[in-house]
C-alpha cells in the first residue's frame, strides 16, 4: 500500500439523507474528486442538519 499525499473525510449534512429518505449522491462526488486528486478517504457520514452533532463528528474526524 503506498502513501497518499492526503487523508480526507466526507461529512453530508443533509437531514433528508440522514433519515434514508434519499441518497447521498454529493457525497460519493465528493469522494471521487478526492481520490481522483490522489487522496484517500478513511472516513465517509451522512449526519443531520444539527450544529452539536456536526461538531462532534468534524471533531472525531480531526482526532483520527
Amino acid at each position: 500500500m503506498t502513501d497518499a499525499p492526503f487523508r480526507a473525510a466526507v461529512l453530508t449534512i443533509s437531514d433528508t439523507a440522514a433519515a434514508g429518505g434519499r441518497a447521498d449522491l454529493s457525497g460519493a462526488v465528493a469522494v471521487a474528486r478526492l481520490e481522483a486528486l490522489g487522496g484517500r478517504v478513511e472516513h465517509r457520514e451522512v449526519v443531520p442538519d444539527e450544529r452539536p452533532l456536526i461538531a462532534g463528528r468534524l471533531r472525531h474526524c480531526a482526532d483520527t
